[in-house]
């Protein structure tokens, strides 16, 4: 492995050492069959994951439409942080409150999408570059996620979980935004966009004369 390739990246495996939404896609329906010792519940809150996870396809439109992704990236993450917090300040042991806060995090880290690999294909080289870095860093988020897990379980809790995730979007993932080297938008979607609607508007005028 090229050394210098882990030297480029050493900010980004800082900034993602740690999925804040997977840990919680995992504490959220244990803790859930756990307090309400229901399948059922379980099931919807997954089906809720999985509905969520398409949004990153969406994410991939705007990531194009805007060309300036490192704001995106920062008002999603700023949202991200907020969110975490605030939900484990006013956290409830209640099925209400697990399924809406999910959801909340579920569209904003949704909608980030993929930027975060555009991010990291703009750091490396090669495609085997970018393989290599890629696997140690899920290396890196599963150990950092099972550490995490037993400390919620064993001692920390979910409500200074959210905190934890919070203080660490704010603090950690946020300001690093500024130091790594961000990918422009392409403005593809944004010409697709345009071009659809010149196209529909100069058919609503041809029906409009022919009338």
């Amino acid at each position: 492995m090229d050394w210098k390739v882990l030297h480029n990246v050493r900010l980004y495996f800082i900034q993602h050492f740690i999925q804040p939404f997977v840990i919680i896609s995992i504490v959220f329906p244990a803790y859930l069959f756990l307090y309400a010792n229901n399948p059922v519940l379980v099931g919807l809150l997954l089906s809720v994951a999985y509905v969520l996870g398409h949004l990153s396809i969406v994410a991939g439109f705007l990531t194009d439409y805007i060309l300036n992704t490192r704001r995106y990236d920062l008002i999603l993450s700023l949202l991200s942080g907020l969110t975490f917090t605030l939900s484990s300040f006013f956290f409830s042991a209640s099925i209400t409150f697990i399924f809406i806060t999910y959801t909340v995090l579920g569209v904003i880290h949704s909608l980030k999408g993929t930027n975060h690999i555009k991010v990291l294909r703009g750091l490396v080289n090669t495609p085997s570059e970018y393989r290599t870095v890629w696997i140690l860093l899920n290396m890196i988020r599963l150990a950092s996620a099972i550490t995490l897990l037993n400390i919620t379980f064993f001692w920390l809790g979910v409500k200074y979980l959210l905190l934890l995730l919070g203080l660490f979007m704010l603090f950690i993932h946020t300001p690093l935004i500024f130091f790594i080297k961000y990918p422009k938008g392409t403005g593809n979607a944004k010409l697709v966009f345009s071009l659809t609607f010149s196209v529909i508007q100069k058919e609503r005028d041809c029906v409009i004369l022919f009338y």
